[in-house]
């Protein structure tokens, strides 16, 4: 985003509406369940959890591909799939 030009209130949430409906159609992400925030400093906050690293990953360069000009927080967790660390005995 250009120095010192901040984000209208409507402006940054619909920009937010976009980036994340592009980060549920992209295929390096497709996780409609994310949320984005756009602030009006445009810095563009992401939350919710994905499937994998690589995904989480993924998010930055697809929110980068359509607005270079914001900055990311990624703030994504991978859902934990590796089940309990310990068997449990049942007699």
């Amino acid at each position: 985003m250009p120095e010192g030009r901040r984000l209208e209130h409507a402006e940054a949430g619909y920009l937010a509406a976009h980036l994340q409906e592009l980060l549920a159609r992209d295929p390096r992400v497709s996780a409609p369940e994310l949320r984005v925030t756009v602030d009006d400093e445009g810095v563009a906050t992401v939350t919710g959890v994905v499937a994998t690293d690589e995904r989480r990953a993924a998010v930055a360069h697809v929110i980068a591909d359509a607005r270079p000009d914001l900055r990311v927080r990624n703030d994504t967790t991978v859902l934990d799939l590796s089940g309990p660390s310990s068997q449990e005995t049942v007699s």
